[in-house]
């Protein structure tokens, strides 16, 4: 009987070692451990969802939060880059304007061809408008450059044609006679001034009947002023009734408009007229 319990307790150890080294015991954890995974898998385990879309949340939140992060900074960066990039140009331009303003005074100074030369070039190249409306007033002080200042006229923008009239009107030309027509029409005031003021300088009987019938009644105080001044330069002796009604007004920019016309007239009676006037209006 104890030889038997002996060999039934021999028995079951051998065994227990030959399970143990075939692995069932092993075998049982990894089938825990897969069955384990199984459930955290199943999408029918609310706890397996669970874990999942804790995860997919996470990563879309996380995603969202850098896209918009990258979405600001890329937002803000061209904008920074924008101002830094355009303060030096913005200088620069301002820079460039004066500078070039400076060689105009120069050129102008000189007094001779090349100085003249150089500022029709800038008339005709600059990139800058305001440049090229200095180009073109100095060609106007310096009464030259005709030709190019009408090719302004027609071909560049409102700024340097402005500047373009105020010379032509200086220079006093007959070839502008069809640029101060088409002027006096103009929706602009400046250039409407201009072209009336041209059109006493050339001193046609056209241009003085279109300063009387269309210049003068006028209701722009620029334009009818321009036209006084263009009215003077023809020294006709019955317009000194027209100037006689101006000096008169309350309006102390067509008084000084109308004594600038009478002083182109160069009579004794208009000098008269002025000295008068001078008398009476101390304050001019």
């Amino acid at each position: 009987m104890k030889t038997i319990r002996i060999l039934t307790l021999f028995f079951f150890f051998v065994s227990t070692v030959w399970s143990i080294e075939k692995g069932y015991f092993s075998g049982k954890s990894n089938e825990d451990f897969s069955s384990t995974i199984t459930d955290i898998r199943n999408p029918n385990n609310n706890l397996g969802l669970g874990l999942l879309k804790v995860k997919k949340d996470g990563e879309d939140s996380t995603d969202d939060d850098d896209d918009s992060g990258a979405n600001k900074k890329d937002d803000a960066k061209p904008k920074e880059a924008d101002d830094k990039k355009a303060t030096p140009e913005t200088k620069t331009e301002k820079a460039r304007i004066e500078e070039a303003k400076s060689l105009i005074l120069r050129y102008e100074s000189r007094g001779n061809a090349s100085g003249e030369n150089a500022i029709l070039k800038l008339l005709q190249t600059h990139s800058i408008p305001e440049v090229r409306s200095e180009a073109a007033s100095a060609l106007g002080r310096l009464k030259t450059g005709l030709r190019t200042l009408h090719r302004a006229i027609e071909t560049d923008g409102y700024l340097v044609r402005q500047a373009a009239y105020n010379s032509i009107a200086n220079i006093g030309s007959q070839k502008s006679f069809k640029y101060f027509l088409k002027g006096s029409k103009s929706k602009y005031s400046e250039i409407r001034a201009a072209s009336y003021k041209g059109l006493g300088k050339i001193r046609s009987s056209t241009g003085r009947e279109i300063i009387i019938t269309e210049g003068l009644k006028s209701e722009d105080i620029k334009v009818l002023g321009a036209s006084l001044e263009g009215l003077g330069y023809y020294n006709v002796a019955e317009d000194r009734t027209i100037f006689k009604k101006y000096l008169e007004s309350t309006q102390l920019e067509l008084v000084m408009q109308a004594l600038i016309g009478l002083s182109h007239h160069r009579s004794k009676e208009s000098l008269d007229l002025i000295y008068k006037t001078l008398e009476s209006k101390p304050n001019l």
